[in-house]
């Protein structure tokens, strides 16, 4: 991650020698252990401690003095790294990809990842390129984005599945729209292709419920817990589901040094990869693809339903007709990063959105 707060937290390191540094290996089962002097860089101590909240406590509540643990993201560091927290440990979460940039061409146990973590936490943690976890309750809230996702796909699936085997069976389903999808396509299936279906139609129904359940809760919690949101949905087409999954998944503007990372943390503009002369662009990010649709929907809406004019709208629009065949695509993909970086420097900022800001 792209992120400022990294030099700060080194900083605060070279002040402050912690005495011990301790890699830790996570399992699901078991994690291996470092602990390694950080003056003398020589391992004091290797062993294995249960992947549990006792396991972590018993081991970490051994030191007197503050320590400085490592370890890599993976589904358990969330909760052990805010453990570690409360027990007045600092930590260090490393981001997967910098462990496999590493150690790509290293033998690799869970004993030399462990000692890995605290050799390179213990020289600069910077390399580890850390990232921040979500809190607890932020984690919870962001619950709510990824179970509505889960239910939309799901709701895609049926509907796909209905619709082919209709045609398959001669009578395909037509002139039905998503909103009324589960009455109109029952009208036009056979009897017995309906009996057949039905169970399918009926989760349908509960899927289409569940959704707007999901959306409710969601405006809900994005105006009591996360006020910024209210800012950001003066953007037309940013409204409470993306505006509260871009707060979620960005965490604090102070994460990020420009908003072209923030874009290329949300996957929406290439990695930039420079070596002497010769400057390559990597393919774009699969992570955190949730925020980015729903970012590359808010831009949809933009260009073609927004009955307001503004700069942004123009811009892709003007794109559409240079792009040719693939030109509606293209400026939906631009005007998505475009409206990620302008999100960031609104929030970064405190400003409000000016539909036209160059002309101000």
């Amino acid at each position: 991650m792209d992120q400022k707060v990294v030099e700060g937290q080194t900083e605060i390191l070279d002040e402050q020698q912690p005495e011990y540094a301790i890699g830790i290996d996570i399992g699901d089962q078991g994690s291996s252990v470092c602990l390694l002097d950080p003056i003398t860089r020589e391992v004091i101590e290797e062993r294995r401690i249960d992947t549990t909240r006792e396991g972590m406590t018993d081991y970490l509540e051994e030191f007197d003095q503050s320590c400085q643990v490592m370890m890599e993201a993976t589904t358990h560091s969330p909760w052990i790294s805010e453990l570690v927290k409360e027990l007045g440990h600092e930590v260090i979460v490393s981001s997967p990809h910098a462990i496999s940039r590493l150690f790509k061409h290293m033998k690799r146990t869970d004993e030399t990842d462990a000692e890995n973590l605290a050799r390179i936490g213990a020289i600069d943690s910077a390399l580890l390129a850390p990232i921040y976890h979500r809190t607890q309750q932020e984690r919870l809230d962001f619950a709510i984005i990824q179970a509505r996702d889960h239910l939309v796909k799901n709701r895609l699936r049926i509907r796909n599945f209905v619709r082919g085997k209709a045609k398959s069976c001669g009578c395909p389903i037509e002139g039905v729209t998503a909103r009324n999808f589960s009455k109109d396509a029952a009208e036009q299936l056979s009897p017995y292709l309906h009996d057949i279906l039905e169970p399918m139609f009926e989760i349908l129904t509960e899927t289409e419920w569940g959704i707007k359940d999901l959306e409710a809760k969601a405006k809900e919690v994005s105006e009591q817990r996360y006020p910024v949101t209210e800012l950001l949905r003066t953007v037309p087409g940013v409204g409470p589901l993306v505006s509260l999954s871009y707060v979620l998944t960005i965490g604090s503007p102070d994460h990020f040094h420009s908003k072209g990372a923030v874009a290329r943390y949300l996957g929406l503009a290439p990695r930039i990869d420079r070596s002497e002369k010769r400057e390559k662009s990597d393919d774009f990010s699969t992570s955190n693809m949730i925020t980015k649709n729903h970012l590359i929907e808010a831009a949809c809406y933009h260009l073609w339903n927004n009955p307001e004019g503004s700069q942004l709208k123009e811009a892709g629009q003007l794109l559409k007709e240079r792009r040719g065949k693939y030109g509606t695509r293209i400026a939906q993909f631009a005007t998505a990063r475009k409206l990620a970086e302008l999100l960031y420097i609104m929030w970064r900022d405190g400003q409000e959105y000016m539909p036209y800001p160059m002309a101000s």
